[in-house]
């Protein structure tokens, strides 16, 4: 839980000497300027911004016992001072931008340098998180160095570790459901992960002194599938037009009708990844077991993408590795047909039952991708 915390933020221009939040009297300040001051529950954090050298008062019902600079050093004595009578401590700041603690229980406790935290896939450390603290929480942010993939990921906590006080991402994708167990947190379900991919784990906790998480592992790794390319598209499929998606999110694709010989005359273009999804409805007529392909450009090296069918991954290739073909499809030789399910045992058909399914795509890396069609295929 985080803990209860009041924000005043008074903007004055005002003569000096004038008292600002009249109600409360919370905090007056000798000069015009900006000011914020939030209360927590043992301290209040002061924010000064003003043009000259400035008295700044805030009203406490203790008294204060010490007061520090945003960088964990002291006041410099006599620059601070408690008034019994009054019940506020007052601050002598120069001019310029300022960020002070001061604090009424026990003794200031800095923040702790340079702890980091290791990812690891089996015994290899694949990134390195550091960690920063605030006094509401710690986030750690690193990159990785691991295979492209999708994976389970293990949180083993230093102690306690609540699932609703963490956040977890991996690029645009965050974990939002987990399982306790006595080893740490696990995900519920796959993360993609690739090289370079920026990760980060944020934890809630007030006034943290040690990092709640020891490490983060990678487990129940699944190699991001590449898909073998085809000599042209199945002719006796089911197709499902790329530019008749049914539902889209986090970004906005174009449709082309200028690309090189599109199936029903258009395709889609400048579909981002990178958290940005596609959604197509298929429409099965009967039971059984299918192979589906699909007809892409790219002109990167490259393009990740997630695929889920009805909500859960793509047996065998819920991360693909789609390639790169030498341009956008504006030429034949831009287009590749690549058969996403139905090529192997790794790789198996898609058992549908008969009737509506839903098919997502989501950009995982950041590059683009330009789709012409999807075929469903009776697998045979």
């Amino acid at each position: 839980m985080r803990p209860l915390a009041v924000c005043l933020l008074l903007v004055a221009a005002l003569a000096a000497g004038r008292v600002l939040a009249a109600e409360a009297s919370l905090l007056s300040a000798s000069a015009p300027g900006a000011y914020a001051v939030r209360f927590w529950p043992d301290r209040v954090v002061l924010s000064s911004l003003a043009d000259t050298p400035v008295t700044v008062s805030v009203s406490l019902r203790q008294p204060a016992r010490w007061a520090v600079a945003d960088d964990g050093q002291p006041l410099v004595g006599g620059s601070w001072r408690w008034d019994k009578m009054a019940g506020c401590v007052s601050l002598d700041l120069p001019a310029g931008d300022h960020r002070v603690q001061v604090g009424w229980v026990g003794a200031f406790r800095k923040p702790p340098d340079g702890l980091t935290i290791p990812v690891l896939l089996g015994d290899r450390r694949v990134g390195t998180l550091s960690c920063v603290f605030r006094l509401q929480d710690m986030t750690a942010t690193g990159a990785l160095n691991c295979p492209t993939a999708l994976a389970r990921v293990l949180v083993r906590p230093t102690g306690n570790l609540p699932t609703g006080d963490m956040e977890l991402r991996c690029a645009s994708q965050t974990v939002t459901r987990w399982r306790q167990r006595e080893d740490g947190l696990l995900s519920a379900g796959l993360l993609p992960v690739h090289p370079g991919a920026p990760f980060s784990v944020t934890v809630s906790g007030y006034n943290l002194t040690t990092s709640p998480v020891a490490a983060v592992e990678l487990r129940d790794v699944e190699l991001a599938y590449e898909p073998p390319r085809g000599p042209g598209l199945p002719p006796d499929g089911i197709v499902i037009e790329a530019e008749g998606y049914t539902a889209e999110g986090n970004g906005r694709a174009g449709i082309s009708d200028r690309h090189f010989e599109t199936s029903g005359g258009k395709c889609v273009y400048n579909n981002a990844g990178d958290g940005h999804w596609l959604e197509w409805t298929l429409q099965v007529p009967e039971a059984g077991r299918y192979a589906l392909y699909c007809r892409a450009a790219c002109q990167e090296a490259e393009s990740l993408r997630t695929l889920q069918l009805d909500g859960q991954p793509l047996p065998g290739a819920g991360l693909v590795r789609f390639p790169g073909t030498g341009g956008w499809g504006y030429s034949a030789t831009e287009w590749a047909v690549l058969q996403l399910a139905g090529a192997g045992r790794q790789h198996p058909p898609l058992e549908l039952s008969a009737g509506r399914h839903r098919l997502r795509m989501t950009g995982i890396s950041g590059e683009h991708l330009n789709l012409d069609c999807f075929v469903l295929v009776k697998h045979r």
